[in-house]
């Protein structure tokens, strides 16, 4: 059991770590800002994992196998499980607070057609704190006012969004990463044009244009209105 709610916290640590590299590379140019991050990402996460050590060898009853949830479980209660969340839902918190206010800043510069990484950026970062912020305000009202049967429930459904959310911010940046070099690789193709001309001039009215598809063009130029963007912010 105990190495089961280990595996979550750490889980959970992983993906706020994601969360927060994301953060520090929007303010990779405010050093101060950067270590806060750190310290408090770091800060949250000692105190989780002391209280769980805390919490699970305070745990009134032992815990056992149970044939129906095929893992082993404890219905006992302890004190500290609720603060569990506490420092975890204060840091995400933090998180969303900081990521709007970059949102905020860049919308007066930046639009939505011509910086689609930023667009997918903030809109993975709301829907991850909505989402794992009511997942755990759920989860503390269950250890403060449910039976101890219940807390199972949470804690699994909390994991497996956690995982969810995570993979899903992953994919989108590798797929954003990676999207310039499917652009460039693949959309070149050539077309002949005939003119209106006379037939005694055939020889001379055949063309050839090599020319890029529009949307690969668009978004060639979205990509790299994006980057100067970006470096005169900087």
């Amino acid at each position: 059991m105990k190495f089961l709610i280990y595996a979550m916290v750490t889980s959970i640590f992983a993906a706020h770590g994601l969360f927060t590299l994301r953060l520090i590379a929007l303010y990779r140019n405010k050093k101060y800002v950067v270590w806060f991050i750190t310290g408090f990402f770091v800060a949250t996460y000692l105190c989780t994992y002391g209280l769980v050590i805390a919490a699970t060898s305070l745990v009134t009853y032992q815990p056992f196998y149970s044939e129906t949830l095929k893992s082993c479980i404890s219905l006992g209660e302890s004190p500290l499980l609720p603060p569990v969340w506490y420092a975890p839902v204060a840091y995400e918190t933090f998180l969303f607070s900081l990521t709007a206010y970059r949102a905020w800043r860049d919308a007066k510069i930046i639009s939505g057609e011509s910086a689609p990484f930023l667009v997918l950026f903030y809109r993975d970062g709301i829907i991850a704190f909505l989402v794992m912020t009511g997942a755990r305000v759920w989860n503390i009202y269950i250890f403060l006012a449910e039976p101890g049967s219940s807390v199972y429930v949470g804690t699994m459904l909390l994991w497996a969004m956690n995982t969810v959310l995570t993979t899903r911010v992953y994919m989108n940046l590798v797929w954003l990463a990676r999207g310039p070099v499917e652009v460039t690789g693949v959309f070149t193709s050539a077309t002949i044009g005939q003119p209106n001309r006379p037939y005694g001039t055939i020889g001379a009215g055949s063309s050839m244009e090599m020319h890029t598809p529009v949307l690969a063009r668009e978004r060639m130029e979205a990509i790299s209105r994006h980057r100067s963007l970006l470096a005169a912010r900087d």
